[in-house]
């Protein structure tokens, strides 16, 4: 698999709005890209994807996220041979005023 991201020649800004706390509680359009953008996840085959092993994993993961964090609420999301974009709501952690609270960490145990 060769890279397609040339991080030399890519001069992209974040989208990030300054000053903003991404703690808190409200909607967020989320992209999560491959190292190098390399195409991990599976190819594109007759216009769809085809997802291969870790592809699979990635799409395990993401759907178990919300069994470890009751806080957070997945609407669409969509995975690329390389990318996943999703939609992800955060709702106020229960007693805390944070979204995330040390008991509410993100992961995936299938690794």
């Amino acid at each position: 698999m060769k890279p397609v991201f040339d991080a030399e020649h890519d001069n992209r800004q974040s989208t990030r709005m300054k000053g903003y706390d991404y703690t808190l509680p409200g909607a967020y359009f989320v992209t999560i890209i491959s190292q190098y953008r390399m195409c991990l996840f599976g190819d594109i085959e007759k216009g769809e994807v085809k997802l291969s092993k870790i592809g699979q994993l990635v799409i395990s993961c993401w759907k178990g996220i919300t069994e470890k964090i009751n806080n957070i609420v997945f609407d669409e999301f969509v995975l690329m041979p390389n990318h996943l974009h999703g939609i992800v709501f955060i709702r106020e952690a229960d007693g805390k005023g944070e979204a995330f609270s040390e008991v509410n960490k993100p992961g995936c145990t299938e690794f």
